[in-house]
């Protein structure tokens, strides 16, 4: 809710035969003994062609040798490392225009809070939250969007590997892999880009 992650929508308004998705609760404890619990769609009962376009769910990662590399250059430059793993990070991904509008029924446990609303009602997903097939492409999307917004340019090679080139401290990398990011510069670029929050 706090997310703004969906609305609820009379069920009437759903189009025929849309499949509306369960959900699910991970319940976690935490290192420090603090507890989680994240709401999933169950996307196993998502539908190609209904509920996604196959071939754009997927999310690329960054592969072993540029991870290798950045490595050696970070040990021959000088340069730090700083490693985010950023909370919250598919609920700040966001559908594409050719993305079917998802709908799930209303989590276990927070019924109370549609009780005044009349008649029977779904959510209609403005995000794509944990679970749906299109979450980690939909957050990859809105990361690289972020980085070339802060002057890093996207590898050739690896579409997982960002860079910049700057006159006073030299060149600065992030590395993707889903929802964290090696941030790998001189330490004032660093604590700039920890300013980051995608």
């Amino acid at each position: 809710m706090q997310h703004k992650a969906w609305i609820a929508v009379p069920r009437s308004e759903v189009p025929k035969g849309t499949k509306i998705l369960g959900s699910t609760w991970a319940m976690k404890r935490k290192a420090n003994g603090a507890r989680r619990a994240r709401l999933n769609t169950k996307g196993c009962s998502q539908r190609p062609g209904l509920h996604y376009d196959e071939d754009n769910i997927s999310s690329p990662v960054t592969n072993l040798t540029s991870i290798r590399i950045a490595f050696i250059l970070l040990v021959m430059s000088g340069q730090i490392g700083w490693v985010k793993d950023v909370n919250g990070a598919f609920l700040t991904g966001e559908f594409q225009a050719t993305d079917p509008v998802l709908y799930m029924h209303i989590p276990e446990g927070m019924e109370k809070w549609y009780k005044h609303l009349q008649g029977e009602h779904v959510l209609k997903l403005l995000v794509p939250i944990y679970g749906t097939k299109q979450a980690a492409r939909c957050y990859f999307d809105k990361a690289k969007g972020v980085l070339r917004q802060l002057g890093y340019e996207g590898s050739k090679a690896d579409p997982c590997l960002f860079f910049k080139w700057m006159k006073q401290h030299g060149l600065a990398m992030c590395l993707t892999w889903v929802d964290d990011k090696l941030f790998i510069a001189h330490k004032d670029i660093i604590m700039k880009e920890k300013r980051w929050t995608v």
